[in-house]
Order: C-alpha cells, then structure tokens, then sequence
C-alpha cells in the first residue's frame, strides 16, 4: 500500500464511523394485536418518530397474509402499496420503500387475511428506517 493509499483508506474509514448509529437502525413506529377473523386495521403511528425511507412488518403469534398497506403521512398524501406478503409467526416482510417528499407517517393501514390453520390472535409491528 502507498502513503497516499493509507490516508485515503483511513479517511474513508473515518467517514464511515461518522454515519450516526441511528440513522441505520430500524425504529419501531406502532404494533397491534389484531384478530384473525378481522381483514383491516389501523397502526397510529406519532408524528414525533420522524421522516422514514422505508418500512417493515414483524409477526408474532399467528402467521398473517397481507394484502397491502397504506401508508398515510402527515400532509395528508397516501401510499397505497400491495404487497401480497405472506408472513409467517415470528417472520418479518420484505423492506418497503416510500415515495420521496414528506414521509412523516400518521398511520398505516392494513388489510389482512389468516393464513391456514391461524386462529386466534397476531401481533404485527412497524418498524421504518430513515
């Protein structure tokens, strides 16, 4: 390695630490404990935990099929996104991307179905990533 290759990868290097830990870590934005026999809710979602780039669904409990979700932000303005996502309990979907402009997220709303043999009751929660 060259002088001039050793500063640019310790420069690199210290950029890389310089990245906050929270801005790479996911946030739980709302959970809730929904029923099988039920095919829609609402997760609030405060207007304090911020601007998000993307989201993601936890399961726990009972196996859940999710048809799609609403994501509707503080403006007013709505993503409406069909997933068509069967997650399995103590699963987690895919990572969601949301459109670019304001993304402060009031709530998200869900439509669902039990997937085979679930009875009962599942928790599902929301995380977003800045």
């Amino acid at each position: 390695m060259t002088p001039l290759s050793r500063r640019s990868f310790v420069f690199t290097s210290s950029c890389a630490l310089a990245v906050p830990a929270e801005a790479a870590s996911w946030v739980k934005l709302g959970k809730r404990s929904v029923r099988l026999v039920g095919d829609h809710d609402v997760i609030p979602v405060t207007f304090l935990k911020g601007d998000f780039r993307r989201i993601k669904l936890k399961v726990r409990e009972n196996g859940i099929f999710i048809n799609h979700l609403e994501v509707v932000y503080s403006t007013g303005g709505n993503d409406r996104i069909a997933i068509q996502y069967n997650i399995k309990a103590g699963g987690e979907s895919r990572n969601i991307d949301l459109r670019g402009g304001d993304r402060h997220i009031r709530s998200i709303h869900l439509s669902y179905r039990s997937v085979r043999n679930s009875k009962g009751r599942s928790e599902i929660a929301v995380y977003g990533r800045r």
